[in-house]
């Protein structure tokens, strides 16, 4: 199959068919188009070098602002990623240390609380105890003084009926507080007591008067003179001793139930 082409030129007018000319006719020449053998080859501009230069200048130095730009930019994003990344380690550094500081001084405080509580409601037990310690000794102290004190009465009864002697003890003792003995004396005691002192001593000396009296108190006498007078009571020489044994007695019982 011939196939036939069309071969022209950008602002050609005129054209002429042009057939290929047998692959097998080596003498025949190609004829040259007239139009295209007439048109002279056009002109390329010409482009200064110096204005060539400075255009490549030019865009070099954009591109170099570009570049400058986009780095610049791509910096600032990832310095301020990295930045972000950077502060919030250290922040979370940072507010662990804190934190386990804080959190250790905050335990440390409640402790200290906790201990002063407990220590506050020690020392209040320990006061309690004392007190009712305290209430228990003295009742404790009450106690064994009274029952001492009416030991120790039964007791002078007790001897005094079994040795009259100590009757004429306390008449002597009680003498010896008035200026003269020799003058003329009234004694004054209980009945039982002036029984017992007639059975044990019958040789009164005559200045001597014995009288009973039921408002005197066994084992006590009054002995009046002409000019004096003096008292033996046992129940202030009694309590007299109870008064001192009163006031060692909580001493004791705290050395014995120490």
């Amino acid at each position: 199959m011939k196939r036939n082409a069309t071969i022209f030129k950008a602002g050609t007018t005129e054209f002429h068919r042009y057939s290929l000319p047998s692959a097998h006719d080596e003498k025949e020449s190609f004829p040259v188009p007239e139009a295209i053998a007439e048109q002279e080859p056009q002109q390329e501009p010409q482009v200064s070098a110096a204005m060539t230069q400075h255009d490549l200048q030019q865009s070099r130095q954009e591109g170099y602002d570009d570049g400058y730009r986009t780095g610049l930019e791509a910096g600032r994003i990832q310095g301020v990623k990295e930045g972000h990344e950077q502060g919030l380690k250290q922040g979370i550094e940072e507010g662990y240390i804190q934190g386990q500081d804080q959190g250790y001084r905050d335990g440390l405080n409640a402790g200290e609380e906790e201990l002063q509580k407990v220590l506050r409601n020690l020392d209040l037990n320990l006061q309690n105890i004392q007190q009712y310690y305290k209430t228990r000794k003295d009742e404790l102290s009450y106690w064994l003084s009274a029952l001492i004190e009416e030991v120790s009465r039964q007791v002078i009864r007790t001897e005094l009926k079994l040795q009259p002697d100590m009757i004429m003890n306390i008449v002597r003792e009680t003498l010896t507080h008035l200026p003269d003995e020799n003058s003329q004396l009234t004694i004054h005691m209980h009945p039982e007591d002036v029984a017992q002192l007639r059975k044990a001593r019958a040789d009164f000396s005559n200045t001597w008067t014995l009288l009973e009296d039921d408002q005197i108190t066994q084992g006590d006498c009054r002995i009046i003179t002409e000019t004096a007078e003096a008292n033996a009571s046992i129940e202030e020489r009694l309590s007299a001793c109870m008064e001192i044994l009163r006031e060692s007695l909580p001493e004791e019982l705290d050395r014995s139930l120490a």
